[in-house]
């Protein structure tokens, strides 16, 4: 399993370049050749801090008992355990 690049990341756009999806060490992850709708991208640079966040989450569901098979599954996808 390959890991992902570690957030947190962000987002820059200028208009008339590409916008770009950059980690906190510098490194560019994607490049969009427009820009993308401002919701989508705040999505796509929240990615990291979403999944770390849903693995602490599961951890105290588990112990009060909660199904977790959607938040195990979301996880898996996103991490490409799961195709």
């Amino acid at each position: 399993m390959r890991k992902h690049t570690p957030g947190p990341w962000r987002y820059e756009y200028e208009p008339g370049y590409n916008g770009e999806l950059i980690a906190s060490n510098g490194t560019v992850i994607a490049e969009f050749i427009s820009e993308p709708r401002p919701p989508n991208a705040r999505l796509i640079a929240a990615a990291p801090e979403l999944l770390k966040a849903l693995h602490g989450l599961i951890t105290g569901a588990e112990a009060m008992g909660w199904n977790t098979k959607k938040a195990r599954a979301a996880i898996a996808k996103a991490t490409g355990e799961q195709r």
